[in-house]
């Protein structure tokens, strides 16, 4: 399923992560989100956690994220193509044969 070095890349950044328990400051959280924003709850659980945690929510569903203004979001499928974007400029200027 999927191309190897993707599916390789998933499996080492699942190992990097960490567990996050839902304690009580993430539960108040999620509630004031669902009374501001009127949000669903998986949603609000997703916005909280990094809200409280002081983390960043790498999520592709942006349409239920952008409403947050407070919540440090990213898209990780446009990181990963704006870096795709700037791999021929680093390609070119790390050439050892451009020296010469």
């Amino acid at each position: 399923m999927g191309h190897k070095s993707a599916n390789s890349s998933l499996v080492k950044f699942t190992y990097l992560a960490r567990t996050i328990e839902l304690k009580t400051a993430i539960v108040e959280k999620t509630i004031e989100l669902r009374k501001r924003y009127k949000i669903k709850l998986p949603d609000a659980i997703k916005a909280s956690t990094p809200l409280v945690e002081n983390l960043i929510l790498l999520s592709r569903n942006e349409k239920d994220f952008t409403g947050i203004p407070e919540l440090k979001f990213k898209n990780p499928y446009k990181i990963i193509l704006d870096y795709a974007s700037l791999l021929p400029l680093i390609i070119f200027s790390c050439n050892p044969m451009d020296s010469r």
